[in-house]
């Protein structure tokens, strides 16, 4: 191989002609010199290091699941009597938790839920035909028809997704409120690459990859869950208030459903496996912008309850998802230098620095 890339580099003669060259030879062509050098550290790279050339992040994770609950500052979940599931988690020896993660940074505030859903798909809730402020169902007036998001970029390098909900019936795009189950906690419907323009329950592609959250074990069992997953609870069971049984105590109804679901998931093969990761956390908090935390589960966190004061947001777990996946260009803030990723929480120093950045976008938020 090394004589036909000295032959390529001199641009003396086509491959089919590179035979019984040796590399001794003199290389007078010094810009090819330089790119054959790249090549050949690129090729010793791949030889060593496998997993870089088919773009697995250091720590091994190529499926990512997103829990995401309602409307709690981390202080009234961590130590709380009512939390009793999601407090023995965090010292599990593949638990780490993020205490200083707030929904947006601490320089503003963003309520309420659907724009900090937009920031989990897409690091901010601006865009240049659209500025998510409000809590409405997705329209031609209320969704953006920018292909900077999460699901875009992973579609396009054939990487898989899913966004699993509960009281979605699966027949159609689930744009419409239904019972207890709302779009406006679900960013991905708001994006018209995903929904049509304007939104449609006929969408296609909508349906295709947004299920009833009913399918999720046996598609477990089945081994069928791979790629980006995001679980969203309904109503009753994502600590929302509401007037469902228990709603006296919402925050131990959603930890009781995470009880009865989580454990499905741990136990799947998948995560088994050593290479999933498994994300809960708050759309936003209570409050202002108080810490509404993360909790990291994989066996390639540093594990046994690690945590640190880092600031993080939900720009952070978009840097970080992107990174695991290596896309590119980095979205909304996750694209801002004071964003960091979520990488310190696990063994290897977490995902690689991704590529290309794309343009920063302002802030927008609506009074607390």
């Amino acid at each position: 191989m090394v004589p036909l890339l000295r032959c390529w580099t001199e641009r003396r003669q086509s491959a089919s002609n590179c035979t019984g060259v040796t590399i001794m030879a003199k290389w007078t062509d010094w810009p090819a010199r330089v790119w054959a050098v790249a090549v050949i550290l690129l090729m010793t790279v791949v030889a060593l290091f496998p997993g870089a050339a088919s773009g697995q992040s250091p720590h091994g994770i190529d499926t990512v699941f997103l829990i995401v609950m309602e409307n709690h500052d981390w202080s009234s979940i961590k130590g709380s009597d009512s939390a009793p599931y999601l407090n023995s988690l965090l010292s599990r020896p593949d638990v780490a938790y993020a205490s200083n993660y707030h929904n947006v940074p601490t320089v503003t505030s963003l309520h309420p839920s659907e724009g900090n859903y937009l920031w989990l798909e897409g690091g901010t809730n601006v865009y240049p035909d659209r500025t998510f402020t409000a809590d409405s169902s997705p329209s031609a007036s209320n969704s953006t028809s920018s292909p900077q998001h999460l699901v875009t970029l992973l579609q396009a390098q054939g990487i898989a997704w899913t966004s699993y909900e509960e009281d979605i019936s699966g027949d159609n795009c689930p744009i419409g409120n239904s019972g207890n189950y709302t779009p406006r906690h679900n960013g991905i419907l708001f994006f018209q690459d995903v929904v049509g323009n304007p939104p449609s329950s006929h969408s296609r592609l909508c349906q295709q990859h947004v299920r009833p959250y009913g399918e999720l074990a046996d598609d477990l069992t089945a081994d069928k869950v791979h790629g980006y997953v995001v679980l969203i609870p309904n109503l009753c069971h994502d600590m929302h208030s509401n007037s469902c049984a228990g709603s006296s105590n919402v925050v131990k109804q959603g930890d009781d459903w995470l009880a009865a679901n989580l454990p499905t998931i741990l136990a799947s093969k998948v995560y088994q496996g050593g290479t999933a990761l498994v994300a809960v956390t708050w759309d936003e908090g209570g409050h202002a912008n108080n810490p509404i935390g993360m909790i990291l589960l994989s066996p390639r966190t540093k594990g046994n309850g690690y945590t640190n004061s880092t600031e993080y947001s939900h720009a952070s777990w978009v840097k970080t998802v992107e990174q695991i996946f290596g896309l590119s260009p980095l979205v909304g803030h996750a694209a801002d230098a004071s964003t960091a990723d979520l990488g310190d929480f696990f063994t290897t120093g977490g995902p690689p620095a991704a590529a290309t950045a794309s343009d920063a976008q302002p802030i927008a938020s609506t009074p607390t």
